[in-house]
């Protein structure tokens, strides 16, 4: 992978938790995702449903102690629907790339999951 590449695959991967999502650096999803090193859209694009649901981050107790942690059920859920989001958008074009990501909205991902979301899910 070209570092261009790499670097419109971190870009793409910030701009759908940040703005789509609406998840920062500090949370749960993030902080897993991260740990694993899972940095880029392609990254979290390979994920198995499985995995997602097996996502955990450290968590620091108020004792100090570190505790592993599995990611809240609704941070899991936003990534699964956001690889629905993809495998139903990528059927509809003839390609998918880093651009697609980056044109996503959190409006254009709520109508997804209001409207074509439960339909796929049944």
């Amino acid at each position: 992978m070209s570092t261009t590449t790499r670097a419109r695959g971190v870009e793409a991967f910030e701009h759908v938790i940040i703005n789509v999502l609406k998840l920062d650096k500090t949370s749960q999803l993030w902080r897993a995702l991260e740990d694993d090193g899972f940095i880029t859209i392609s990254d979290i694009t390979t994920l198995t449903d499985g995995e997602i649901n097996a996502l955990q981050y450290e968590d620091v107790g108020t004792d100090g102690n570190i505790a592993m942690k599995a990611v809240m059920k609704k941070q899991r859920k936003l990534l699964t629907h956001l690889l629905s989001w993809r495998d139903w958008t990528s059927r509809q074009l003839n390609k998918f790339d880093a651009n697609d990501w980056l044109e996503l909205t959190e409006d254009d991902f709520n109508r997804f999951r209001e409207n074509q979301l439960p339909d796929l899910i049944r």
